[in-house]
C-alpha cells in the first residue's frame, strides 16, 4: 500500500509510516480487545505508584489521550523507534512526541487503542516493557496491530530517552541484561 518513498512526509526530513509497514491480524486475535483490557483503568498492567513507574504509567495515559506529559519530560528527551527500516528516526522533546504520536497513529483508523501488555524489567533509571496498539488500518480498515518492546530511561523523575525494539533479547540487552545462557554463564564465572 505505500513504499518508502511514499512514506516520506511532503517537504519534511522525517518518514511517515506506510500501511504495508503494520502487520493485520485476523480478527479471531482480538488484538483491540486485548489492548482494551490493558488500558483500561484498574487492569492488570497498571504498575506500581511509586519511582519511574508512577512516571511511565503518566506517560501511557498521556499517549491513550494523545497529549504530550512536557511536565515528565526532560529537556533533552529523545524517542527512538528501531522496529522497522520504515520507521528508524529520533523525535525530540515535546514537538517530537506529537510528531511520534502523529506518525504512529496515522496508519490507524480514529478509536485505536494503546497500551501496556507486560512490564518485562525496571531499574533504578529504566523500565522495559511490551507495548501494544491496536484498532482498524486507517488504509484498509482491516484489524491491524503493532507489538513492540520498549526501554524508557529516567533522571530524577522525568523522561530521558524512550527507544523502541524489535525484540525484548534487545530491549533487556539495551539496559545490561542478558538472556542467553552462555551470556548468564560468562557473567557468573566471571564473579566467581
Amino acid at each position: 500500500e505505500g513504499n518508502h518513498e511514499q512514506g516520506l512526509a511532503a517537504g519534511s526530513h522525517r518518514p511517515r509510516l506506510a500501511c504495508a509497514a503494520w502487520r493485520a491480524e485476523p480478527p479471531e486475535h482480538r488484538a483491540a480487545e486485548r489492548c482494551a483490557r490493558e488500558a483500561s483503568p484498574g487492569s492488570a498492567s497498571r504498575v506500581s505508584t511509586s519511582g519511574n513507574l508512577a512516571v511511565h504509567e503518566r506517560a501511557v495515559t498521556a499517549v491513550r489521550s494523545r497529549e504530550v506529559p512536557e511536565d515528565i519530560l526532560a529537556p533533552l528527551f529523545s524517542m527512538e523507534n528501531r522496529v522497522s527500516a520504515v520507521t528508524d528516526y529520533a523525535y525530540h522533546g515535546a514537538m517530537g512526541w506529537r510528531d511520534w504520536m502523529n506518525d504512529v497513529f496515522e496508519v490507524f483508523a480514529e478509536g485505536a487503542l494503546y497500551g501496556v501488555e507486560e512490564v518485562i524489567a525496571e531499574g533504578e533509571d529504566f523500565v522495559v516493557a511490551i507495548f501494544c496498539i491496536a484498532g482498524e488500518g486507517a488504509c484498509s480498515r482491516m484489524p491491524l496491530e503493532l507489538r513492540w518492546v520498549g526501554v524508557t530511561w529516567f533522571r530524577s523523575g522525568k523522561l530521558t530517552r524512550a527507544v523502541g525494539y524489535r525484540s525484548r533479547r534487545e530491549a533487556l540487552e539495551a539496559v545490561g541484561i542478558h538472556t542467553d545462557s552462555r551470556s548468564q554463564r560468562s557473567a557468573r564465572e566471571t564473579a566467581g
